[in-house]
């Protein structure tokens, strides 16, 4: 028995026993022949080895080894038994078939499957069936693995993962006949994490789309990203907007397009990443909020701690992170939180109407005798801050003092500076009028000689 051997291109073959058993004594000698040259046992040059010869149990055997120099083309080499000097040669022919393997580059990304394939060229026969081996588990064409393809020269299988979470190897064997060819080479199926973006913005509000991916190939950057929502896709191969990629290395992509006038609607949108000739990989986890945000005027004065004001948040599809307020001192300052300068109200969030609230109220102390300009910043996810702006309107209110004899027709005088806008009331109490009917803007006590008068307001 000489086996046929199935070697890949440019390999070099494995050690391929020639055995002749039924033997009543120890012939006297074996050989191999190729191509009208004969390789005795102990030949070991131009790329041929001859080793190994053995005799026990009746079996007599010899070694052949081909290096990849000499497997250049398909070869026949023929097991030759010299059994004694009178005796017929005995030929047994063995095809060493040189074939061609490959497999077309495969990825998936975050919660994705990857369909790979392994091929061979220039088989002179169908394969009877093969293995596909990912990771450790062995797709068979018996079962879950197929043939795309299994003619003369031509074979080619197929197989499915199941969900990718890192990058993984694969390796392809074949049965040829009753041989099977196992190709040395190994392959991977290179794995892309998805980080999933989401924006808020504001109706009608130009906004950046951002793509991002990790853990891809240090050496394999991607060379078209395109954003698609919508019918409409963007590219970084050319058009207006275009996709910017600005991070290609290192195992990270990250790209975006900035779209003028925004949406009106809650948008989702994919990000395509293409590595020419080799895969392309869709995220489509991405969304864009459309969202509203109010932060309403305060009015101040001095030596009074201020009411607060609410900044509110609608139309909101998930929590957001956090809600936080600036132009109050140094730093942001987190819903939740008291400074020195300020309180911010713990956040409330209402997931049935999208509504995500928190209010803030500066202290006396901060705010002096000058207006103050905040912001109420909503930060919806490491890519998005959407920004409201609020002023706390100082407002100087001048101390009157009235004297007046009892019982006389006596005028009360309010006067109030520096507002920025005209107040639409302006209401005094004094004695026992009800404080629960009154609503105050600005609080401030004073007394007037025999009249005393508790506050008056501003609205």
């Amino acid at each position: 028995s000489f086996p046929n051997t199935y070697v890949k291109t440019g390999s070099s073959s494995s050690a391929v026993k020639c055995e002749v058993a039924d033997l009543a004594r120890e012939p006297s000698k074996i050989s191999f022949e190729c191509a009208g040259t004969t390789y005795e046992l102990g030949h070991n040059s131009g790329g041929v080895t001859v080793s190994s010869k053995t005799y026990g149990s009746n079996k007599y055997s010899a070694t052949l080894t081909l290096a990849s120099s000499f497997l250049n083309a398909d070869k026949d080499v023929t097991c030759k038994l010299e059994y004694s000097a009178d005796a017929a040669v005995m030929k047994t022919i063995n095809t060493y078939d040189v074939v061609s393997t490959s497999s077309p580059a495969a990825a998936a990304g975050t919660g994705e499957t990857a369909t790979v394939r392994c091929d061979v060229a220039n088989s002179q026969v169908v394969a009877a069936s093969a293995t596909i081996t990912i990771g450790s588990t062995a797709y068979q064409t018996t079962s879950t693995a197929s043939f795309t393809s299994n003619i003369v020269g031509d074979v080619k299988v197929s197989a499915t993962s199941a969900v990718i979470t890192a990058d993984m190897s694969y390796t392809c064997s074949y049965t040829f006949g009753t041989v099977t060819f196992q190709d040395p080479d190994t392959h991977t199926i290179e794995f892309v994490a998805y980080e999933t973006v989401k924006i808020a913005t504001l109706a009608s509000t130009s906004v950046a789309l951002t793509c991002k991916a990790s853990d891809a190939s240090t050496t394999n950057t991607v060379d078209i990203v395109k954003i698609q929502y919508g019918s409409t896709i963007l590219s970084s191969a050319g058009g207006t907007p275009a996709v910017t990629i600005g991070t290609n290395s290192g195992g990270n992509i990250e790209a975006t397009a900035t779209v003028s006038g925004g949406f009106t609607t809650d948008t989702t949108y994919s990000c395509i990443y293409e590595w020419t000739n080799d895969y392309t990989l869709t995220d489509e986890t991405n969304s864009v909020d459309v969202i509203s945000i109010t932060y309403g005027k305060m009015y101040t004065t001095d030596g009074v701690d201020s009411q607060s004001s609410t900044c509110t948040v609608t139309g909101l599809a998930s929590e957001p992170t956090k809600i936080t307020f600036g132009g109050v001192g140094s730093g942001d300052h987190d819903a939740g939180t008291t400074t020195t300068n300020a309180v911010a109200t713990a956040k409330t969030w209402t997931s049935s109407t999208g509504t995500y609230t928190s209010s803030l109220s500066l202290k006396s102390t901060f705010i002096g005798t000058s207006d103050h300009t905040t912001t109420c910043k909503l930060v919806y996810s490491t890519f998005s801050t959407v920004e409201a702006t609020a002023v706390f309107d100082y407002v100087d209110i001048t101390s009157a003092k009235i004297a007046a004899l009892a019982s006389q027709d006596t005028t009360i005088t309010c006067k109030a500076t520096g507002h920025s806008t005209a107040v639409t009331n302006v209401g005094i109490q004094y004695g026992s009028v009800t404080k629960d009917k009154l609503v105050y803007n600005l609080a401030n006590a004073r007394s007037f000689g025999v009249v005393h008068y508790e506050s008056y307001f501003f609205e």
